[in-house]
């Protein structure tokens, strides 16, 4: 496997001034290939999301939904870097730990914690 992509704090201090708040969030997550970092979505990033999800029979738009949402919303690593991931390890953006953050970012739930 290649080398886990890591964020240095000098990097995350660049990504938090670069998406300050109190109109931003960033949440850092560790997953198999490294650390990703997704922002809080947009008004229409949001009801896009769930219209993907909920746009379809059951919650048949639920794989592209979040798979969509994660691209939109990651701001690390590079979009090139994300997409490699995404196509090595497709089930990346239904990783728990990936859709808790999306849903906590959203508002939709409370806390990051929970099972992951």
């Amino acid at each position: 496997m290649a080398d886990r992509a890591v964020l240095s704090d000098e990097q995350w201090e660049k990504l938090r001034a670069q998406f300050p708040e109190p109109d931003h969030e960033l949440v850092r997550i560790q997953v198999q290939p490294g650390e990703l970092v997704i922002r809080n979505p947009s008004e229409a990033e949001y009801h896009a999301h769930q219209a993907a999800i909920w746009g379809v029979e059951g919650e048949a738009g639920r794989p592209a939904a979040y798979r969509n949402a994660l691209v939109l919303q990651a701001v690390h690593p590079d979009k090139p870097t994300l997409l490699a991931w995404l196509k090595r390890w497709p089930g990346l953006a239904l990783n728990p730990k990936v859709v808790r953050a999306i849903n906590y970012l959203s508002g939709q739930i409370e806390t990051l914690e929970g099972k992951a």
